[in-house]
């Protein structure tokens, strides 16, 4: 048949602005190359799709023309909604469609209303019942919202429908492509933006050509490091504006205070941009610079526009950056300095502008006050802050439910609320409040819209795995450390410059090892191990300001030395072991001990201690076990994790009766992890 179309759309003209959007999107689409050579039998594009862009009339046919269009049409696009449902010309077209080919498929597309039977059902009665009135199954359906589908997720869905063909495998040749294209544009563009940044650096001194090219450059600047960077983020290429962020930071100290206020605001806001990919890449000290600039001109002109609330906004978030590296760093006094900056900023915006921009920074600066607190062992502090930020947050929800971002937010307050309940050995509200952010978040990853979800899916599973194998858990916790491992792979396998995703990645095979290690599987923990330790010693060598991976590595270098003993080499498990001392002990020199890392410390002193004894050197045992329990008495307020590292400790040490104590108010708390308790306790 001569002028065959892809599809037909059929919706009510309320919804004629979706039906024009989808239309464009489906004729404009182009197959991925990798799927057609997979399917020689697919379509390079799917055009032409047939909209009717005219009211019907009022008559009791749908007329010869819209009847031939869909006898030629090879599927048919219902546009579902409550004015859908009411339509008696949608109900016609979806009835007549049927009848002329009941085999074509039809594909539904729900954009307000809800798929259930009801007042506000979206689905028009001819996809629910049959011509004869019988009941039909309800229609599989995409959904345009941002708390379902999205935008994006629908269009594919909807493609993979007409192409008959999975709607993962072509996600994910679709979200490989845009990331090429991507990469493609900001190569490109980058190209471009150095060459005129050092054109306009070059013109500086020469103020004859100066303004002209400055203009330039700062507009050029102002797309790659705002505009593109937004584009670049969700798919995890920042590390693309990589080059044009060198030349801007020399390019912007070079003006100094030259430029309009507006001007000056603008390189603020790209300086903080620039810092923020160098802090994904993880380096802080280059990070930490461009943040700094940043905050030092926000502060400039905060001086002279207090009442600018663009102007704050900004200093805020300076502020924010500056405290969160001080905070990678182990500097609490610095990071507690700029986040409490952060917050009265954000206190102030949200009190004289009522945007729910200005509101949703306070749930965040609310969420890192808590984050600070847990970080100095004060954890009901911490947690009254938390539960703050998550109240705030669904707040906001309530206005805006499909926010896909403000979803994300709550999660992450869930998330920490969780992990402190988790410290204070309530174990089952911990679990219940990082099951609901982990469900959460395993949707939002599961749209492929944004990597920070993914991210926070990984980070979310390796807590939710620890709080599993602290009831005892161990099965179930080994599959959720895995599902974190594996997003993280994903992850670093888009962007291999992306330090946050790696240091996830490796934090994953850590937990896995450990766990295995104490559940009996020796070969898989070595090779879980092994990944880990390489993988933090392979950050650490790209910054060595990071102290937080410091501990992290020791416990891992650690934990290897236990597989040495477990295998019989004694001595290579003693050195192991020591080279992890030594790494913890110059932490504990050079004050850097908190209450977030002391646990890991301990750990590392415990384990060390162990492979001494089991060497045969029992003061050297007794010395680092000594050592560790004193390290327990200045982590506030006390953790379940310290009792149980204090029964370990006590009973190594000789004491137990005391050790027998902890032991049993862990038991009552419901503790079982095997990576903690001690055999001899056992009952």
């Amino acid at each position: 048949m001569k002028n065959r179309f892809r599809a037909f759309i059929s919706y009510s003209h309320s919804d004629e602005h979706i039906a024009a959007w989808l239309q464009r999107k489906l004729e404009g689409y182009r197959v991925p190359r990798r799927l057609r050579a997979e399917r020689p039998t697919l379509p390079a594009r799917l055009n032409p799709i047939f909209r009717d862009r005219e009211e019907l009339a009022s008559g009791e046919d749908l007329g010869e023309e819209i009847r031939s269009a869909m006898a030629r049409s090879e599927a048919l696009l219902v546009i579902c909604s409550p004015a859908a449902a009411a339509s008696r010309w949608v109900n016609e077209e979806i009835r007549t469609f049927r009848e002329q080919s009941p085999g074509r498929p039809v594909l539904c597309l729900i954009v307000s209303g809800s798929p259930t039977p009801g007042d506000d059902c979206a689905f028009p009665p001819a996809l629910l019942q049959s011509a004869a009135g019988e009941p039909l199954a309800e229609p599989l359906a995409a959904d345009i919202r941002d708390s379902a589908d999205g935008k994006r997720g629908a269009l594919l869905k909807i493609i993979a429908g007409l192409l008959d063909v999975g709607v993962d495998a072509l996600r994910r040749r679709d979200y490989q492509r845009r990331i090429r294209f991507l990469g493609s544009v900001a190569a490109g563009a980058g190209a471009i933006a150095v060459v005129t940044i050092l054109l306009a650096f070059s013109a500086v001194k020469s103020r004859n050509e100066a303004e002209i090219r400055r203009a330039l450059a700062e507009e050029l600047i102002d797309f790659m490091l705002v505009e593109l960077r937004s584009k670049l983020e969700p798919i995890g290429k920042l590390h693309l504006l990589d080059s044009v962020g060198h030349q801007a930071m020399d390019y912007f100290a070079a003006l100094g205070d030259l430029g309009t206020d507006k001007e000056l605001l603008g390189r603020a806001l790209a300086l903080r941009q620039i810092g923020d990919v160098r802090f994904n890449q993880g380096s802080l000290e280059a990070a930490l610079a461009a943040f700094l600039e940043s905050r030092k001109m926000t502060s400039k002109l905060l001086a002279s526009k207090v009442e600018d609330d663009e102007v704050l906004f900004e200093h805020s978030q300076a502020e924010f950056w500056v405290g969160y590296v001080a905070w990678k760093r182990k500097d609490l006094e610095g990071a507690s300095r700029a986040l409490h900056a952060y917050h009265a900023a954000s206190v102030e915006l949200a009190g004289r502008n009522p945007a729910p921009r200005y509101k949703r920074e306070l749930v965040y600066s609310v969420g890192n006050l808590g984050a600070l607190a847990r970080e100095r062992g004060q954890l009901a502090v911490a947690l009254t802050h938390f539960e703050e930020a998550v109240t705030r947050g669904r707040e906001l929800l309530l206005s805006t439910p499909d926010d896909a971002s403000l979803q994300y937010d709550i999660s992450e307050g869930l998330s920490f609320k969780g992990s402190t309940l988790l410290e204070m050995g309530e174990l089952k509200q911990g679990e219940a409040a990082l099951q609901e952010a982990f469900d959460t978040v395993a949707h939002l990853h599961g749209k492929k819209i944004d990597t920070r979800y993914s991210a926070s899916y990984g980070d979310i599973a390796t807590v939710l795995g620890d709080i599993q194998a602290h009831q005892g858990n161990t099965a179930v916790a080994l599959n959720t450390y895995q599902s974190g491992a594996s997003v993280f792979g994903d992850l670093v396998a888009e962007d291999a410059d992306n330090a946050a995703w790696h240091e996830g990645y490796y934090r994953s095979f850590f937990v896995l090892g450990e766990l295995e290690l104490h559940t009996g599987d020796l070969d898989k923990a070595e090779s879980q191990l092994d990944i880990a330790t390489s993988g933090f010693t392979s950050l650490l060598d790209r910054d060595p300001s990071n102290f937080e991976l410091r501990d992290r590595l020791a416990l891992s270098e650690a934990y290897q030395a236990q597989v040495l003993v477990r295998r019989g080499e004694l001595p290579a498990a003693l050195l192991q072991a020591d080279l992890a001392r030594q790494r913890v002990a110059a932490l504990i020199d050079q004050d850097k001990v908190t209450a977030g890392n002391v646990r890991r410390i301990v750990r590392v002193l415990d384990l060390f201690g162990a492979v001494a004894a089991v060497n045969g050197q029992a003061e050297k045992a007794g010395n680092a076990w000594q050592s560790a329990l004193s390290l327990l008495g200045t982590t506030g307020d006390g953790t379940i994790l310290d009792k149980a590292l204090q029964a370990r400790l006590l009973y190594q040490l000789g004491d137990r009766d005391v050790a027998l104590k902890h032991h049993r108010e862990l038991q009552k708390m419901g503790f079982q992890d095997p990576r903690y308790l001690v055999a001899g306790l056992q009952n």
